[in-house]
């Protein structure tokens, strides 16, 4: 896997020396001309899309090998104290310029439900106030996703994706406890897009200690 990332960003640099003409000229001095001004034109509006899918492509493999890991691979089985404070929504999913925001959170490398909190009616600044207690290795992924209870359907908001890292100044990372979070703030994305904020949420998490994994 680490090979083949790398090879993507190697891939990713050779294209750009190539097209953009980065290789100094044998004079010492810089050559310019039409089709090198072109070719630099060109590299820089088609450069930013190539580094971005390099980028998610090689996401992928690294997303889709870590899921196919066994869940013991990931640390020690803890258990956790979560808390959803409140948050904040950016853009109304309803006609009346509200929403009515839940979330619901995963186990990510698994898929499974871990926990739904109740429905905050009418509002773009919800308040929750929910703890739960939860059972997972130390070094996956929760996720936080946000939607708007409708009739129907319920609107998919955004999502956040928290890494449960160890703690390793405590210990190893089959024996540290996960990282502690106090009102943190954090920001909700949609479908993982960094730079498409959908509005945020305030969440704590507590490590209550090791336990026994039932698998």
């Amino acid at each position: 896997m680490g090979w083949e990332i790398a090879g993507d960003i190697k891939e990713m640099s050779f294209w750009r020396q190539a097209v953009v003409g980065q290789s100094p000229p044998k004079s010492g001095r810089s050559v310019k001309s039409r089709s090198s001004i072109s070719s630099r034109r060109k590299a820089e509006s088609l450069f930013p899309n190539m580094a971005d899918k390099l980028l998610k492509d090689s996401m992928k493999k690294l997303d889709k090998a870590m899921k196919n890991l066994p869940a013991e691979a990931f640390g020690s089985f803890r258990k956790l104290r979560v808390t959803i404070h409140s948050g904040v929504v950016d853009e109304a999913t309803d006609p009346n310029g509200l929403s009515d925001p839940y979330v619901k959170i995963y186990n990510d490398h698994s898929g499974k439900l871990l926990y739904t909190t109740k429905v905050q009616k009418k509002t773009l600044s919800p308040v929750w106030e929910e703890t739960f207690d939860i059972k997972i290795h130390c070094s996956l992924n929760l996720l936080f996703k946000v939607y708007d209870k409708d009739m129907i359907t319920d609107d998919y908001i955004g999502e956040y994706k928290h890494f449960l890292a160890p703690n390793l100044e405590e210990g190893t990372i089959m024996t540290a406890p996960t990282r502690n979070l106090d009102k943190e703030v954090v920001y909700i994305c949609y479908q993982g897009k960094l730079m498409k904020d959908k509005g945020q949420l305030t969440i704590s998490l507590q490590d209550l200690g090791l336990c026994e994994d039932p698998q």
